[in-house]
């Protein structure tokens, strides 16, 4: 049949099943794109991310029902030799062949929360990144640690040692 020039009828007829999209609506049809399926609407994810076993991260893919997307497929692994490394805890730690054979890095050590006092009365707690030994402490030189005796003066009122001025009295 040939078409009238005032037809405004589709000129594909489309069966009328639906998809059913990753947020549970459905879509028809597009009899004006070869039948082919309406597009699902967007689907907004949310924004957290995963992190991969080669460290990097990743979030989620709106088009594939907010599954995070694939890790970066790690490449060919090498063959490390099998020594081992002592950790300042005592553990040991081997080669990482995803890694150029790195040494894994060795765990971060807890410490204890004791403190100690320094010489200008400030305290100081233990670095876990220096085998728990105690942070050092201020340079003494920089402010001096005074005792706290006073003297009186000759109108009565007492003044205090100054740590600016080598520890003399006021």
């Amino acid at each position: 049949a040939k078409a009238s020039a005032f037809c405004t009828c589709p000129s594909v007829i489309c069966t009328q099943e639906t998809k059913v999209c990753p947020d549970g609506t459905h879509v028809g049809r597009d009899s004006n794109n070869n039948c082919e399926f309406f597009p699902c609407p967007s689907v907004i994810c949310t924004k957290e991310v995963k992190q991969c076993a080669d460290g990097s991260f990743v979030g989620r893919d709106s088009n594939n029902n907010c599954e995070f997307f694939p890790c970066p497929v790690a490449k060919a692994s090498a063959f490390c030799t099998q020594e081992t490394k002592e950790c300042p805890d005592g553990t040991h730690v081997g080669r990482d062949s995803n890694n150029n054979c790195e040494f894994f890095p060795c765990p971060s050590l807890i410490c204890t929360k004791d403190a100690k006092q320094c010489a200008d009365g400030s305290f100081v707690g233990r670095d876990s990144n220096n085998n728990c030994e105690f942070f050092s402490c201020p340079d003494a030189k920089a402010s001096a640690f005074c005792t706290q005796e006073t003297k009186e003066c000759p109108d009565g009122t007492h003044v205090g040692r100054d740590s600016n001025n080598n520890c003399e009295f006021f």
